[in-house]
């Protein structure tokens, strides 16, 4: 009977152990000069499409619309009647939504694209009020594993040893820090539904917009428009954050710097959503939005009243068919006179 011997199981153990690390450095490498597109998909999705449209109308003034997922799923630029800035010029429009995407995020997402060297001339920037009470902190709207280097100055200013550690530690084995995202692009069905990312590969168009697709199951999606009520009527019972203004600072900072005109937007709510809204917090929204307006020199946009119940998920999505409408209204009526100012 044939017994391998000690010396060769050792060569065959170190052997593996070189190539673990091998391709633990191979991914790394490709991860850092690839782009974003595995460690921080939604961003990188969206970056590399922003720019194809740029490259597909070199010299075009850009406007960005940044939000959350109701800007995302919400704001179609294909559906928008012709736009053009006071001269004439076409413009270029790109949805930016990204899910969950509170005014610390906006800030830190501005503040990448424009490290990235992408110059928007106008932002629509959309103010979700239920989100101003949810505490959003730079290491969670931008943790170590999905930043780049570069990232590292945008989300501390001046990084310390610590940042750069974190950054270290992160990557450490990536085929286990970024296996959701790479199974997302290789084989989406042996990812767990709730970590999922293939949405953001084949349901954005070139614009940016991501199209909606709610469960077939009636009872599924009654139980998701609840869950939706439910969690943001948690958040509306908070006053504004202090993560809130901090990237309304840091919003203000950047377009100041960058000369870039902002039009500020609710976009559409339900009506079950729009009563979770206690009164003195609703105020409260009211206010510092109005404050976050004034400080860029923008107008606000109320389209909370827009849509009717029926061109919704879930109270505050807007189905395909309604992010169609809604999009027509609010070129003609809010973008189209902001751009040709």
């Amino acid at each position: 009977m044939y017994r391998p011997r000690p010396r060769s199981i050792r060569t065959e153990v170190l052997a593996l152990a070189v190539g673990f690390v091998v391709v633990q450095i191979a991914l790394v490498v490709l991860i850092e000069t690839r782009g974003p597109g595995i460690r921080d998909p939604n961003y990188g999705r969206k970056l590399e499409l922003l720019r194809a449209r740029i490259r597909e109308h070199p010299g075009r003034p850009v406007c960005l619309a940044l939000g959350s997922s109701r800007m995302m799923n919400g704001l179609r630029p294909a559906d928008l009647p012709p736009l053009h800035d006071a001269g004439g010029t076409p413009v270029t429009v790109f949805n930016f939504g990204i899910p969950m995407c509170g005014p610390l995020q906006e800030a830190i997402t501005l503040e990448r694209l424009l490290a990235e060297g992408v110059r928007p001339h106008w932002l629509v920037l959309e103010v979700t009020p239920a989100l101003l009470g949810q505490a959003e902190e730079v290491d969670g709207v931008l943790p170590p594993e999905r930043r780049s280097l570069s990232d590292l100055s945008v989300a501390h200013g001046s990084p310390g040893p610590t940042a750069y550690a974190d950054w270290v530690r992160a990557r450490a084995v990536p085929t286990f820090t970024y296996r959701h995202a790479l199974l997302s692009r290789a084989l989406p069905a042996w990812v767990p539904w709730g970590s999922r990312l293939d949405y953001v590969f084949d349901k954005t168009d070139a614009d940016g917009w991501t199209r909606l697709v709610p469960p077939e199951d009636p009872a599924v999606r009654e139980w998701a428009r609840t869950a939706e009520i439910t969690r943001f009527g948690g958040f509306a019972r908070c006053g504004v954050a202090a993560s809130a203004r901090e990237g309304f600072e840091r919003l203000t900072r950047a377009v100041k710097a960058h000369d870039i005109r902002v039009l500020v937007v609710v976009m559409p709510e339900g009506s079950e959503l729009r009563e979770v809204y206690p009164a003195e917090q609703w105020a409260e929204f009211g206010r510092a939005t109005d404050d976050l307006a004034r400080d860029l020199g923008a107008v606000v946009v109320s389209a909370r009243e827009w849509m009717p119940d029926a061109a919704f998920a879930d109270g505050h999505h807007l189905l395909p068919d309604g992010a169609g409408v809604f999009t027509r209204r609010f070129g003609a009526e809010a973008l189209a006179p902001f751009l040709a100012r």
